[in-house]
C-alpha cells in the first residue's frame, strides 16, 4: 500500500513538474484549455494519493488488531499449558506412591514386584493420559463463570477497545482530504504532535492495550509515510499556487478578450469609414461623368449647329 502511494506521488510530481512548464504563459485560449485540463489531472491524483494514505492507515489499525488478537492467543495458550502442567503433576504423585509401597511390601517376591510394578507404571500412564484428556475436555467445557472463559472474556474486551481506540486514532487525524493528511503526516515530529500522541498512548494504556500505531513497523516504511506526507504539503501548496496562477491567467484572458472586442469594433467602424469613402468617391465620379457626358453633348449639337 506504501509502495502504492509513492507511486502515486512521484506521478503526481511528474504532472506538476509538467504543468509547471506551461503555467507562466498562456498565449493563446488553446494553450490555457490545456493547462486546464492538466490541473484537472494533478487535482485527481492528489485526491486519490490522500485516499491511499487514509486506506494506508486504516491498514495498519487492523495490523495491530491482528498483532492484539495474536498476543491474547498466546496469552491464552500459555494459561492453558501452565494448567495442563499443573494438573499433571497432581496426577502423577498418586502412582509414584503406590509404585514405592508395592516394590516395599513385595521385596521378597522380585518376579511377583516386576509385574505389579510394570502394571502399576501402565496404569499411571493410563491415567496421565486420562487425566490429560479430561483436562482438555474440561478447559473446552468449562461454563461463563469459569476463569478461563472469564479471562478470554477479558482479552476480546481488550482487544475490541484496543482496535476501536487504534480505528479512532487514525480517523481523528485523517480528514479525507490531502491537506488534513499532510498536516498529520507532516506534523509527526513536532511539539504539539509529540504530546497528542503521548496523550493518545497514554489512554490506551489505561483502557488495557497501549498499542501504538507505530509499534512493530519497520523505520523505512515510517520514513516513506513521513516523506509523503512531505510530498502531500508540497503537492498541496503548489496547487494552491497553480490555482491562483490560472485565475490570475482566467483574467489575462478576459483582458485579451476585451482587447480583441476593441479590435473588432475599431475594424467594424474603419469598414464602415472606408465604405463611406467609396460610396463618396463613386458619387463624385459619377458625377464627374455627367458632366463630361453634358460637354460632349453640348460641343456635338454646337458642332451640328455651325454645319448647318
Amino acid at each position: 500500500m506504501i509502495d502504492k502511494a509513492v507511486t502515486l506521488t512521484s506521478c503526481a510530481q511528474k504532472d506538476v513538474n509538467e504543468f509547471k512548464e506551461y503555467v507562466c504563459n498562456a498565449p493563446t485560449p488553446q494553450d490555457a484549455m490545456n493547462r486546464q485540463q492538466m490541473l484537472n489531472k494533478f487535482t485527481n491524483n492528489v485526491s486519490t494519493l490522500a485516499k491511499q494514505l487514509e486506506d494506508v492507515v486504516r491498514r495498519y489499525a487492523t495490523l495491530k488488531k491482528e498483532t492484539a488478537a495474536a498476543a491474547a492467543a498466546e496469552q491464552q495458550q500459555g494459561y492453558s499449558n501452565k494448567k495442563k502442567k499443573t494438573n499433571k503433576r497432581g496426577n502423577s504423585g498418586g502412582p509414584r506412591s503406590t509404585t514405592s509401597s508395592s516394590s516395599s511390601r513385595s521385596h521378597h517376591h522380585h518376579s511377583t514386584t516386576a509385574t505389579t510394578t510394570s502394571s502399576i507404571r501402565s496404569s499411571s500412564t493410563s491415567r496421565r493420559r486420562g487425566n490429560d484428556d479430561s483436562s482438555r475436555n474440561s478447559d473446552s467445557k468449562i461454563g461463563g463463570d469459569g476463569l478461563w472463559q472469564q479471562q478470554h472474556k477479558n482479552i476480546s474486551s481488550v482487544i475490541s477497545q484496543n482496535s476501536n481506540a487504534v480505528y479512532e486514532y487514525g480517523e481523528r487525524k485523517l480528514r479525507s482530504t490531502a491537506a488534513a493528511a499532510a498536516e498529520l503526516l507532516k506534523s509527526s515530529t513536532s511539539p504539539i504532535q509529540r504530546e497528542e500522541h503521548h496523550q493518545d498512548r497514554q489512554q490506551q494504556q489505561q483502557m488495557g492495550g497501549g498499542i501504538d500505531l507505530e509499534e512493530g513497523l519497520s523505520r523505512d516504511k515510517l520514513d516513506d509515510i513521513k516523506r509523503i506526507g512531505a510530498e502531500m504539503g508540497e503537492l498541496q501548496d503548489i496547487y494552491t499556487t497553480l490555482n491562483s496562477d490560472m485565475a490570475r491567467q482566467q483574467d489575462n484572458i478576459d483582458s485579451i478578450h476585451d482587447a480583441m472586442l476593441r479590435t473588432l469594433d475599431t475594424t467594424q467602424r474603419t469598414n464602415i469609414e472606408l465604405q463611406q469613402a467609396t460610396d463618396k468617391r463613386d458619387t463624385s465620379l459619377k458625377r464627374k461623368v455627367y458632366a463630361f457626358t453634358a460637354l460632349a453633348a453640348t460641343a456635338g449639337l454646337y458642332m451640328l449647329i455651325s454645319s448647318i
